[in-house]
């Protein structure tokens, strides 16, 4: 099965191995649905991953006289899920779920996927959300302009962990990117923006988040939203591993490529120790 690699320059490559068989990936382009899973063995992306030139991709700055859409909002929701519970019904809106611990099920009319963990689903469907016998805990993205519901019930807990705007411009087109960035001990993410918005929740590990003034710590479960256009300067703790899930909300002329930017030239040729696993890259609409 192919796999994605990301060359010196930022750009895609297509690999054609059967030792890379890492990435299981279901996709049905009719229903508008996609399933990406890894094994233990993934495989990582490396962030030698170069920032595009501005002319491939729109800056996250609206152009003059434009004005950023703001009638979306990301959430970010925790779902805990006793044996065989289900979250149900999940409405049609832009989402992506991702399982913590345990396996789950994702069922709807155009709709069948089993996910076990570490593991992502995405799809604009109405969709019921099955725990296995052993439970669930699910992170789960939706792009909406409705109001946050929350789906408590028998077997179900779930709370809304973090609302945010993210930066929609008029006339572009958008996809959800779902990634898996992990850090060695005393990892750092040198000074950067992203070429769109995005909410990330903290796995394991501690990280030091420095933006718009602000220096602050997240423990495991904790979420915390970057603009994308306001820098970011992140380390993480220096006696173990950190690693984080995120959703990003980015120009569709960026998928499959990086979407960072070193802001200090200094930066731009140091090691960078953090790796990537990308689950979901895909196109939506809004």
């Amino acid at each position: 099965m192919p796999s994605c690699s990301l060359s010196q320059d930022g750009s895609a490559e297509s690999e054609q191995s059967s030792d890379d068989a890492a990435l299981v990936t279901a996709i049905d382009a009719s229903f508008g649905f996609a399933i990406f899973c890894y094994s233990a063995n993934f495989r990582y992306f490396s962030e030698a991953l170069q920032q595009l030139p501005d002319d491939q991709s729109r800056k996250n700055q609206p152009l003059e006289g434009e004005q950023v859409v703001s009638k979306l909002k990301l959430r970010l929701y925790t779902d805990r899920l006793s044996a065989k519970a289900s979250l149900r019904p999940l409405s049609k809106t832009n989402r992506v779920i991702y399982v913590c611990e345990g396996t789950t099920t994702v069922r709807g009319a155009s709709v069948a996927a089993s996910l076990a963990e570490n593991c992502a689903w995405q799809g604009a469907v109405d969709v019921t959300v099955t725990a296995g016998p052993a439970g669930a805990r699910l992170l789960r993205w939706e792009l909406s302009p409705s109001a946050a519901g929350i789906k408590n019930g028998s077997g179900v807990e779930s709370h809304l962990t973090l609302e945010a705007e993210p930066r929609i411009e008029p006339g572009v087109a958008y996809l959800m990117r779902c990634d898996r960035v992990d850090f060695p001990p005393g990892g750092v993410a040198y000074t950067h923006t992203h070429k769109g918005s995005g909410i990330r929740c903290l796995q394991s590990g501690r990280i030091r988040i420095h933006t718009q003034g602000h220096d602050f710590w997240v423990e495991p479960n904790g979420a915390w939203f970057e603009t994308g256009a306001d820098p970011v300067f992140a380390e993480t703790r220096q006696d173990g591993t950190s690693h984080f899930i995120r959703v990003m909300i980015l120009p569709q002329a960026l998928s499959g490529k990086s979407s960072i930017t070193y802001v200090n030239p200094e930066d731009f040729d140091k090691p960078k120790t953090q790796k990537y696993q990308v689950f979901v890259d895909e196109p939506i609409e809004l």
